[in-house]
């Protein structure tokens, strides 16, 4: 019902644009494997065990500092380590914020069982982040199609006389 009342007032075109972005961001499943086997997990790894209160105050340095980047047409490409060009900053800052919210100093054993635990989340998030992509896609695709299929001019129909009455 959503996407019906939506989509019925965007014009054709939009949608189509709209269709080939969804199908453009849904990463490969290769990409995806190596994007949480290994270069998340290398970048977790590579992060300093820091005290705490020292990660709280550079999570609260970076989120009060507003980038502002500017927005260009074209669509980034994903790298072959399965990441967007920005995205090892929202990694680090997305793992800064979540050890704020642990109480105890963390042991070398325990950060790698919440590191383990965190990519699985994660994985999982994205991962049905991106079904919701393949069915956004295929939504608008077959909403296209409708559309196309409506605004078709439809062929008369002559009325022929009947064999019958003959």
């Amino acid at each position: 019902v959503r996407a019906k009342t939506q989509i019925q007032s965007v014009p054709i075109s939009q949608l189509s644009r709209l269709a080939d972005f969804c199908r453009e961001s849904i990463i490969p499943t290769k990409k995806m494997d190596v994007k949480y086997r290994d270069s998340i997990v290398n970048i977790l790894q590579s992060l300093a065990l820091t005290e705490v209160t020292s990660d709280a105050e550079d999570v609260k340095k970076a989120n009060t500092k507003s980038k502002a980047k500017p927005k260009s047409g074209k669509q980034r490409k994903i790298g072959k380590d399965g990441l967007y060009p920005a995205e090892e900053e929202f990694i680090v800052s997305w793992w800064n914020g979540r050890r704020l919210r642990d109480s105890d100093v963390p042991t070398a054993e325990s950060r790698s069982s919440e590191m383990r635990t965190a990519v699985a989340d994660l994985r999982t998030r994205e991962t049905e982040m991106q079904i919701i992509l393949v069915l956004e896609a295929l939504a608008l695709e077959a909403a296209e199609k409708a559309m196309v299929k409506d605004q078709a001019p439809r062929p008369l129909i002559k009325d022929e006389p009947s064999a019958q009455g003959q």
